[in-house]
């Protein structure tokens, strides 16, 4: 019998405890990605991508990036200069100073992380 099975009324749903359970409940989920929405095949979907980034903090957790590195690949994927900055952390000066110290904090609100995309 396989790890996660679907009654037509009942979901069968139990904690993904193993790596083994882990790849089943990801096998599961890529099938039901095309799932509509509102059906019980989506409710489905919607609670084993719970269990599976609950699994996945836990076993698997990626740590908050280095606030100058993350500065530092939005400049070079995005092709920003230090004079593009200018207008959100201040003079050239300051720019070059954030580049090669700790002095951004990733985690705050500054308008360069909103454009980073991070959401730390």
């Amino acid at each position: 019998m396989p790890v996660w099975t679907f009654e037509d009324k009942e979901m069968d749903i139990r904690p993904i405890r193993t790596k083994r359970d882990y790849l089943a409940a990801l096998k599961e989920a890529e099938a039901l990605g095309d799932s509509r929405p509102g059906s019980k095949e989506s409710d489905r979907l919607e609670v084993l991508t719970l269990l599976i980034q609950t699994y996945e903090s836990e076993h698997s957790p990626i740590p908050d990036p280095d606030p100058i590195e993350l500065l530092l690949h939005v400049m070079e994927s995005r092709a920003l200069t230090r004079k593009d900055l200018e207008p959100h952390i201040g003079s050239r000066a300051r720019c070059r100073s954030t580049e090669s110290s700790a002095a951004i904090d990733a985690r705050n609100d500054s308008p360069i992380v909103r454009r980073s995309g991070y959401s730390g």
